[in-house]
């Protein structure tokens, strides 16, 4: 697992950091599964939980390169952060507030991994948005 990133508290905006730790969610390819990182880029829904949960929502490119926004149940935040997609489907999220890291299953689309910050560690989920 990942180490946390070194962030002090004071430059963090309110809970937005631990919810978009979570941004690396992804998944989505209308449910039939796409074989390729381009076959599954899309539109992706999921959700994380640990030291907090909420729901994730992701933009996949067929380049791999990814926007997720989170939403936090508990503080009701939204936090948007970027990532990578790789091709062998290893997902990093490349924001300073938080660290995750995963693994992007083309064959299904869909996607999970861990995530931590200072406040906190959990893991995340992305399934095909459904409708």
């Amino acid at each position: 697992m990942p180490r946390p990133l070194p962030i002090a508290p004071a430059n963090l905006p309110g809970n937005v950091p631990v919810v978009a730790l979570l941004g690396l969610t992804l998944a989505a390819c209308d449910g039939k599964g796409g074989g390729s990182l381009a076959a599954c880029a899309g539109t992706y829904e999921g959700g994380f939980e640990g030291d907090a949960h909420g729901q994730i929502e992701v933009e996949l490119s067929a380049d791999g390169a990814f926007e997720a926004t989170f939403f936090t149940v508990e503080s009701g935040d939204l936090a948007t952060a970027n990532g990578l997609v790789a091709d062998d489907g290893e997902v990093v999220g490349d924001d300073p507030d938080v660290e995750f890291v995963g693994q992007f299953d083309f064959s299904d689309c869909n996607a999970s991994g861990t995530w931590a910050s200072l406040f906190g560690v959990g893991t995340w989920w992305l399934d095909p948005l459904e409708g």
